[in-house]
């Protein structure tokens, strides 16, 4: 009986090692900022978005397209930045326009989190995109030394738990030290 006991603990543990030795790690803002995912993912071919409000740290997909995360910083430092709760309030107003736009959108969750004694804007939504595809999309922010940080994740196959899954997990996955 403990014999089996330990060969059922034995699978599970090497089980898990695989599951996090599947999952590629996403270092960026010279390695204060980690996430990690499952999806294999690679540089963008989209052209790069142009801003005078923030620079893109990082834009990447999948080979197929289904799946994106998409990092951005503040260009400019403010010396008093908003609250994170006023970054929400305006967050949830603009994307709630896409209610009236957007088939099928529909809010899941809007909020200000706390992770390692930081807050985060936390915003999810879905909806159908022009292509018909059903979109799950997550976003987390907050303020790095007076610039603002977005992480976007979104999958185009939310109808598969697994993708909607891969979402959550990334989210989930950020590390930011100071």
């Amino acid at each position: 009986m403990r014999m089996r006991f330990y060969i059922i603990l034995g699978v599970v543990l090497l089980w898990v090692a695989a599951e996090v030795a599947k999952a590629k790690e996403i270092r960026l803002l010279d390695g204060h900022l980690s996430l990690a995912t499952q999806v294999e993912v690679s540089p963008s071919s989209r052209a790069p978005t142009q801003s005078e409000r923030f620079s893109v740290l990082s834009d990447l997909t999948s080979s197929d397209g289904s799946f994106s995360v998409l990092v951005t910083y503040g260009k400019h430092s403010l010396d008093r930045p908003p609250s994170v709760a006023d970054v929400l309030r305006g967050k949830v107003s603009s994307y709630s326009s896409l209610n009236e736009k957007a088939r099928h959108f529909h809010w899941i969750d809007h909020r200000v989190i706390e992770r390692n004694g930081r807050q985060w804007a936390e915003i999810c939504f879905s909806h159908d995109n022009d292509s018909g595809a059903h979109v799950y999309t997550r976003c987390v922010s907050c303020f790095v030394h007076g610039h603002l940080l977005e992480i976007w994740a979104l999958t185009r196959r939310a109808a598969e738990s697994a993708q909607k899954g891969y979402v959550d997990e990334l989210i989930g996955s950020i590390r930011l030290t100071s």
